[in-house]
């Protein structure tokens, strides 16, 4: 993805949720600020987009700060039978992709999330834990797992399958 799509993007995105995203979280940095709204907006869209919710309603469904356990985002569609787990990473540049360490920690935040050890999760995601358990309790519920990123490089094969590196 060129810079020119990512800066694209951004704008889109900025105009889209900049009153619908919680940054209540993050630290007064603005790097950080930015950074992290542009990860969880970028999330919202894309749930927007799969579920047809709207985006206000998308991003009530973000979990992403400290303490997520690799969960950036859960949003149970009731109607549909689905829920969504995502992880999002904002690349500035356009390039890269998401790292085999963030797709580790993704992935074991999913087996915990379906095994509901609420206690290994922050209060965004434990909040959403009546919905969640709901939806793991349906024995007709498809999981979606959504990553969404601005880099250019698809996911590592080692990274697509959570394989660990040696001696992890």
């Amino acid at each position: 993805m060129s810079e020119l799509h990512v800066r694209q993007i951004r704008a889109a995105l900025e105009k889209q949720l900049q009153s619908h995203v919680d940054l209540s979280d993050v630290c007064d940095r603005v790097d950080e600020q930015t950074n992290a709204f542009l990860s969880r907006a970028q999330m919202a869209f894309v749930l927007s987009y799969l579920t047809g919710q709207s985006m206000a309603e998308a991003a009530t469904s973000i979990t992403d700060g400290f303490g997520d356990n690799g969960i950036d985002a859960v949003l149970y569609h009731p109607t549909e039978r689905v829920l969504y787990i995502g992880q999002s990473k904002w690349r500035n540049d356009g390039s890269g992709s998401i790292d085999r360490g963030d797709t580790q920690k993704y992935i074991k935040g999913f087996r915990d999330l379906i095994n509901a050890r609420w206690e290994r999760f922050n209060e965004k995601l434990k909040n959403r834990s009546a919905s969640i358990e709901t939806a793991l309790n349906d024995a007709s519920i498809r999981i979606v797992l959504v990553v969404a990123y601005t880099g250019q490089e698809p996911l590592s094969s080692a990274a697509r399958h959570g394989e660990r590196s040696e001696g992890a």
